[in-house]
């Protein structure tokens, strides 16, 4: 406080707010608390933060008290700010007062015990459908009751002006270091016109990196266990101490306008946890003449702060700037999340945070958000083949599928990660992290499709590429199928999948006289091979097709193709690809050595994106020099 200017306010300290003189030109009645710690604090505040020629800002209210234990403090407010005074008993009467008014600025006036999360749903509900801009003045008692209504009353301090921001969003202390200046406790006790905080945490606290503003409203929060919970005598916070971090408390944040931003923030009434600590109730009892805060867990994204700030410097009513904020909080599923202890008519100067500036058109991240949805499900199908696999090889071949387990677990980290990001609507530079980590995604998801659609190939003498994709179903049914299209024998479909989600049904195509032909997801990317034979070179024709069923989460197709010669256990050829995603005939061509066993060779190819795997086997006979054909 002493950066402030000292002014004589007009504030009349009275013993008892009943009864004192209500006269609108005279000074206003406070009721001097008990404790006079508290009854010094409340002098400071009012002398140093508010203009003491100021008036509430002219406007159509309607005042409604909340229980005839409030009314003194109501009265007071009412005949000051020339509103309707209105009394009622218990919420339905709230409910119905204000929807009476449609339009007015409504300013509810009640004891803090009163203002359950429910009942500030329900009333700012009701404000909503009667376009009534809406606050709050509470107080535990009928002192703090009074001194919320004197700073309602009068305007900022003229000198105050700027805008300190605390942002600190993230689970863990060290990831919030961009978003907190140096010396976080200094600056939360500078005075500034505006504070806007964001952290982790819940009502009671904010954690600020190396600072946590602690709610405590009393002395200690247990008197008959001091060494439990918060104490203001020792300064300690039980959510201090465990990262011995420096203890500020609420009514030391030096601003008549707080923004807090974070998971039940405007919890005041007791609910969270039976004990002296609200950080909303204490930001009140301190300098704040006007609290914005949520009511119910938030997530509260880049977006959002910095649609605030644009709010801020553009200046309007506070109860504008809450109506806004709840309807960008209701895009992401967030009804009714904020609401404001102050006069909801109290008008932000134009400029109080500098030059506003300009939203930026971005599209949507609908697209995204729906794609990063589409990856955890095809990873399951990802998670499907290894488990079979290191079901099929029974411990066998860990060198090659560690690797894909571990390449799918890092995918899966980042995937979960993002989608949590994707959710809270980022902006600026945020949303560009973002998306540059979907990149990064893409990128691991066409990784993992290369190294499994190798591995499948690679031990094919231990397991078999088109029994694999089904190892873990069960034979659904069987049809007839086409020609085979090497021998001309009826092939058979084998449809697995009994008993699951249609989407995860895989079908088998099996020559009665050649074998397996080809394998893949019923609705994913499919692949048929033939092999045609001309003098020493083989040309293989691989027929891709991709449905708009498969949905595929990548832009390309790995293809992986192998020739082993079982009979001289040598390969012959091996040959990767990438190729775009749609449906295509893609051609090999291999030139077959001087010597080749003479047997019914098999040509295998893998065709693999975003965890999708399809199967296919091309046949051909080598008999040797002279021999009959």
């Amino acid at each position: 406080m002493t950066d402030q200017t000292v002014v004589a306010v007009p504030i009349r300290w009275v013993g008892a707010l009943d009864g004192a003189p209500f006269a609108g030109d005279g000074p206003i009645p406070v009721q001097r608390p008990a404790a006079a710690s508290r009854a010094a604090e409340w002098e400071r505040v009012l002398s140093g933060w508010f203009d003491p020629h100021s008036g509430p800002v002219p406007a159509d209210r309607v005042v409604i008290c909340w229980e005839t234990r409030a009314l003194a403090a109501a009265t007071v407010y009412g005949d000051r700010c020339a509103g309707e005074l209105t009394v009622c008993a218990d919420l339905d009467d709230v409910l119905a007062a204000i929807a009476a008014r449609p339009g007015r600025a409504a300013v509810v006036v009640a004891f803090s015990d009163r203002l359950t999360v429910a009942a500030l749903v329900r009333i700012d509900a009701a404000a909503e459908a009667a376009g009534c801009p809406l606050g709050f003045l509470y107080g535990r008692d009928t002192a703090g009751l009074s001194f919320a209504v004197a700073k309602a009353l009068l305007r900022p301090a003229v000198g105050l002006s700027g805008v300190d921001s605390y942002d600190a969003p993230a689970h863990r202390a060290e990831d919030n270091a961009r978003g907190l200046p140096a010396d976080v406790a200094g600056g939360l006790r500078r005075p500034a016109l505006v504070k806007v905080i964001r952290s982790h945490g819940e009502g009671g606290h904010a954690k600020l990196g190396d600072t946590v503003v602690c709610g405590l409203l009393d002395a200690a929060e247990f008197p008959g266990a001091t060494d439990e919970g918060c104490s203001r005598e020792a300064r300690s916070c039980k959510r201090a101490a465990p990262r011995n971090a420096t203890v500020v408390f609420g009514g030391e944040v030096a601003a008549p306008i707080v923004f807090f931003l974070c998971c039940n923030g405007f919890n005041v009434a007791g609910e969270l946890f039976p004990s002296p600590v609200s950080l909303a109730v204490a930001l009140a009892e301190g300098s704040a003449g006007a609290v914005i805060a949520p009511v119910r867990p938030l997530v509260a994204p880049d977006d959002l702060v910095a649609a605030l700030h644009r709010m801020i410097a553009e200046g309007g009513p506070l109860g504008v700037v809450v109506r806004r904020l709840n309807e960008l909080s209701a895009r992401l599923d967030q009804p009714n999340a904020f609401v404001l202890h102050g006069d909801p008519c109290l008008t932000l100067p134009t400029g109080a945070a500098g030059p506003a500036a300009p939203p930026v058109a971005e599209e949507s991240l609908d697209p995204v958000r729906d794609w990063l949805v589409r990856l955890m499900r095809h990873a399951t199908r990802g998670r499907r083949v290894l488990r079979s696999a290191r079901a099929w090889l029974g411990g066998r071949g860990a060198d090659l599928l560690d690797p894909l387990a571990a390449e799918l677990d890092r995918a899966e980290h980042l995937a979960v990660n993002a989608m949590k990001w994707a959710e809270g609507a980022p902006g600026g530079e945020s949303r560009a992290r973002l998306l540059r980590t979907t990149t990064l995604l893409r990128a691991a998801v066409a990784k993992w499709d290369r190294a499994a659609g190798r591995m499948l190939l690679l031990v094919r003498d231990s397991l078999d590429a088109y029994d694999l994709g089904h190892y873990d179903q069960l034979l659904a049914g069987i049809e007839p199928g086409e020609p085979c299209a090497r021998c001309g024998t009826p092939t058979e479909r084998h449809r697995f999948g009994r008993g699951e989600e249609a989407d995860q049904a895989r079908v088998g195509v099996l020559c009665l006289v050649c074998g397996p032909v080809r394998e893949h997801r019923v609705d994913g990317p499919a692949v048929a091979v033939t092999a045609e034979r001309a003098g020493h070179r083989l040309l293989l024709r691989a027929g891709l097709t991709v449905p708009p069923s498969a949905r595929p989460l990548l832009h390309g197709v790995q293809l992986y193709l192998r020739f082993f010669d079982k009979a001289l256990d040598r390969c012959v050829h091996e040959e990767a690809r990438t190729v775009p995603a749609e449906d295509q005939v893609v051609e090999f061509a291999v030139e077959l050595p001087d010597r080749l066993s003479a047997d019914l060779h098999s040509v295998r190819l893998v065709a693999t994106t975003g965890f999708d795997i399809a199967y296919a086997r091309a046949r051909f006979a080598h008999l040797p020099e002279g021999a009959a054909r």
